[in-house]
C-alpha cells in the first residue's frame, strides 16, 4: 500500500457492479458525467475474476480512463504510487434481488440455462431447479457477501469471517449504495466525489427494470413469499443469512453517512 498523499495520485472510481443491483442505472449516470473517461472492464469469460493487477494493466493502456465499471473486479483494491482507488458498490435485499434475477432471465433473449429455466418455470420451480442444477453457483446464495469478502487465494469460497471482512471494506473503502435507497445513496456520493472529480450530475433514468415491479420493498417481499412454498421460502432466507445480515448493517451505515452529511 502506498504512503503517497491521495492528492498526488490519480483518482480512479471503481464501480463493483453486482448483478441486478441497479448497476445499469448507476453506469448511465457515470457515463453521462465522465463520457470518454468512463469504461467497462469485463472478460469474455463471465466466470473469470479480475484483480488489481488487471485493473492497473488496463489503466496503463488506457490513461484517459478515470472510471471503471465491472461485474468481475474483486477486492481488495489497494492504492499504488500512481492510483488512488475509490470503490463504489450497491447492495440489495437478497430475496428481492433473487426475484429480480428470475424476472431478468424470464424476459431476456439470452441463451443460457437460467433463461431456459426461468421461461419454463414459475418462481417456485425456478428456485428448486436452481438448487438442484446449480449447486456450485453462488449467484443466489449470499452472493453479495461473497463478492465483498472475496479472497483471491480461495476464490470459490466464502471466508469463515466473511461478514467482518465485508463490513470492514464497506466502512473503510467503499462508497456504499442501496438499491432500495438509490437517491439517498447518490446524496452521499455527491460531496465525496466532488473533491476528486468536481461537481457531478446525478439525475438518472431507470434502466433494466421489471415494468411490473412493486414500488415498496415490503410489498415485493410479500409477493415473493406468496409465490413460494413455506419450506422453500425459509430455505432461501437461510442460505442468504449472511447477505441479510450485511444488508441490515449496510442500511445502518447509510443512515450514519447521511447523518454526517446532515441529509437525514
Amino acid at each position: 500500500m502506498s504512503n503517497i498523499p491521495f492528492y498526488l495520485m490519480d483518482p480512479i472510481l471503481l464501480h463493483l457492479h453486482i448483478f441486478k443491483n441497479a448497476g445499469t442505472a448507476f453506469d448511465s449516470i457515470l457515463k453521462k458525467n465522465f463520457k470518454k473517461n468512463f469504461s467497462k472492464l469485463d472478460d469474455k469469460d463471465p466466470s473469470k475474476m479480475l484483480y488489481i493487477d488487471s485493473i492497473i494493466d488496463y489503466l496503463n493502456k488506457k490513461p484517459s480512463v478515470t472510471v471503471i465499471s465491472s461485474h468481475q473486479i474483486r477486492p481488495p483494491f489497494e492504492n499504488t504510487e500512481k492510483f488512488h482507488f475509490i470503490p463504489v458498490v450497491f447492495l440489495r435485499h437478497p430475496i428481492d434481488r433473487i426475484y429480480s434475477i428470475y424476472e431478468h432471465y424470464r424476459r431476456s433473449p439470452e441463451k443460457h440455462p437460467f433463461n431456459f429455466a426461468a421461461k419454463k418455470y414459475n418462481l417456485n420451480d425456478f428456485l428448486k431447479w436452481y438448487l438442484k442444477n446449480q449447486p456450485n453457483n453462488l449467484v443466489m446464495k449470499n452472493f453479495q457477501t461473497y463478492v465483498l469478502s472475496h479472497d483471491p487465494k480461495n476464490p470459490a469460497f466464502i471466508p469463515h469471517n466473511a461478514i467482518s471482512i465485508s463490513v470492514n471494506r464497506l466502512k473503510n473503502f467503499f462508497l456504499l449504495g442501496l438499491v432500495e435507497r438509490f437517491n439517498e445513496s447518490l446524496n452521499t456520493f455527491d460531496k465525496y466525489l466532488e473533491d476528486y472529480f468536481g461537481k457531478l450530475k446525478f439525475s438518472f433514468e431507470k434502466k433494466n427494470v421489471n415494468p411490473n415491479r412493486e414500488f415498496k420493498l415490503e410489498d415485493r417481499l410479500n409477493y415473493i413469499k406468496s409465490e413460494l412454498n413455506d419450506d422453500l421460502h425459509k430455505q432461501f432466507f437461510k442460505i442468504n443469512k449472511l447477505d441479510l445480515e450485511l444488508y441490515q448493517i449496510a442500511n445502518k451505515e447509510l443512515d450514519d453517512r447521511l447523518k454526517i452529511l446532515g441529509k437525514i
